[in-house]
């Protein structure tokens, strides 16, 4: 009895095998996750208050407005990747206490102080807090 496997037709040696090249998130368009989001205030970690109709759709709108560009163009712009260990020590508690494994948070700006915060996997961004008063990643203003 023979050991040697049988095979009907041999590949074609000259046929390579090809790999799909990943794709750019950066050039793909924001899509946003809602699971993370955090109802707790990053000014003093309470829980949030209630928005305002306009304060909600402040939001909104800027998320919509976000959607129409891809995330290069957000980057460059409107927003930024901080490192969660440069965040304020409630922030790193929170994500500590909600066992969120992340080495970056990104800031999405919204006006001079506000900001959304939410972490990025590829074009989606998980939502996490509203920031309005940019105390997440406090930052002194030059001469000041």
């Amino acid at each position: 009895m023979s050991k040697k496997p049988k095979v009907k037709t041999w590949p074609s040696p000259s046929k390579t095998p090809t790999a799909q090249s990943m794709p750019d998130f950066n050039a793909m368009h924001p899509a946003w996750r809602l699971a993370h989001i955090d109802l707790i205030h990053p000014d003093d970690w309470k829980e949030m208050h209630a928005f305002d109709a306009v304060t909600l759709e402040r939001i909104k709108q800027r998320l919509a407005n976000l959607e129409s560009m891809p995330w290069k163009e957000i980057l460059n712009k409107y927003s930024h990747p901080i490192e969660v260990s440069k965040l304020c020590k409630g922030a790193r508690e929170r994500l500590e206490k909600r066992q969120i494994d992340a080495t970056l948070l990104v800031s999405l700006r919204c006006t001079q102080t506000e900001r959304i915060w939410g972490i990025r996997r590829e074009n989606v961004l998980s939502l996490m807090w509203w920031d309005p008063n940019h105390q997440v990643y406090p930052v002194q203003k030059k001469h000041t």
